[in-house]
């Protein structure tokens, strides 16, 4: 009981500390116009952007995970076409 709190926990303390480096980057914003020094604004906005990628990438699956069996029964033949059309345009020639 106690690993699935540890679990839960960590996706929530991700999310907070997105909020609070967003919160950071406007303040170093902030900071960055009155002092005009542009470090105020690099680190925590760079920091949120790093914390986004890692939540998007843990997010992903989960989302690709939770869709694929809400399709599946709702039409099964709607899931075939779709996948039919993902592969037959993964095999066109890219133009540049």
């Amino acid at each position: 009981m106690v690993i699935a709190r540890k679990s839960q926990a960590s996706p929530n303390l991700l999310r907070v500390a997105e909020h609070l480096s967003l919160v950071g980057s406007v303040a170093g914003s902030v900071a960055s116009m009155l002092t005009q020094q542009a470090g105020y604004t690099f680190a925590p906005l760079s920091f949120s952007l790093v914390l986004a990628l890692v939540n998007r990438q843990r997010l992903e699956p989960l989302a690709q995970q939770n869709n694929i069996p809400i399709v599946t029964q709702a039409d099964p033949g709607l899931w075939r076409e779709v996948t039919s059309l993902r592969e037959q345009i993964q095999a066109l020639p890219l133009q540049i």
